[in-house]
């Protein structure tokens, strides 16, 4: 290894002293160039050459040929006089003419407004009048016992009315129903038979004692349709009539309760009473 090693560096001193001993070579700045070519003008940039006077091409020739003595001047073949090259100039386009404004369309008619429905009224509430006649009544009631009770209303509000009654008038009703059986069991038992079918009954009493009801109706054209359904069951069904009497009702005030009614206190009866009205009427 010693030997190796031993020349390898004898070959390095040899390499460095040959290198030594070599001319210095300047290799890293560039050679000049010429600054001008005999008889070729320089090359100027189209913005340089607007901005430099014009001259004509002759003066720059003559100033570009280096003076010569007289002394020493001998005849020369003529050489064809070297025009500069003109710089190729980028074309400039031509100027296009402006647009003409395009007309603004004129603005859509705006659609004529819209009126917001009319919002219809909302009904007044029912105000009883103030009570101005000499002598007014209250009514009228079928039912005397609603009748008595609007009184009694009154005279907690210190205004006293009479109850009257008028004339009275008859209506009717009408029973379908199937003759009593010999018992209360034979009744029951054909109350079952009934209820069994879907037909709705129930056992009568009093002068009908064992009898069963088959409904009752306020026409009697609807009683004698029921007995043609039952007749076509197998059922004898009768039909009773029966009438009634019924009367109205008043409530009558004199001039000073009338004068005590206020608007507040007749709409108040007013709203209590809703099937009953004020009327005027002449005192007796």
């Amino acid at each position: 290894m010693r030997w190796l090693f031993g020349i390898l560096l004898l070959a390095n001193l040899i390499l460095f002293l040959w290198d030594s001993t070599q001319p210095a070579v300047n290799q890293g700045a560039p050679a000049p160039l010429p600054a001008t070519v005999a008889g070729v003008a320089p090359l100027v940039l189209v913005g340089e050459q607007r901005a430099l006077p014009t001259s004509p091409p002759a003066q720059l020739a003559e100033a570009a040929t280096p003076a010569v003595p007289q002394s020493e001047s001998q005849p020369l073949t003529t050489e064809p006089e070297v025009t500069p090259a003109k710089v190729a100039e980028a074309p400039v386009p031509p100027e296009q003419p402006e647009p003409e404004p395009e007309p603004t369309p004129a603005p859509a008619p705006a659609p004529p407004p819209v009126s917001a429905p009319t919002p219809s009224p909302e009904p007044e509430p029912v105000v009883a009048p103030a009570v101005t006649a000499e002598c007014t009544r209250f009514g009228p009631f079928s039912d005397e016992d609603r009748a008595r009770a609007a009184a009694r209303f009154l005279a907690g509000q210190n205004v006293y009315a009479t109850l009257a009654t008028e004339g009275e008038t008859r209506d009717a009703r009408y029973i379908a129903y199937l003759p009593a059986a010999d018992s209360r069991a034979a009744a029951l038992e054909r109350l079952r038979e009934l209820k069994a079918k879907g037909i709705d009954s129930f056992i009568m009493g009093g002068a009908f004692n064992n009898a069963i009801s088959l409904g009752v109706f306020s026409q009697q054209e609807s009683a004698l349709r029921l007995v043609a359904q039952m007749e076509r069951r197998g059922y004898a069904v009768k039909i009773y009539s029966q009438e009634r009497a019924s009367a109205i009702h008043w409530l009558e005030l004199g001039r000073r309760n009338t004068d005590r009614m206020s608007r507040e206190l007749a709409a108040t009866l007013t709203r209590r009473y809703p099937e009953a009205r004020y009327e005027a009427r002449s005192c007796p």
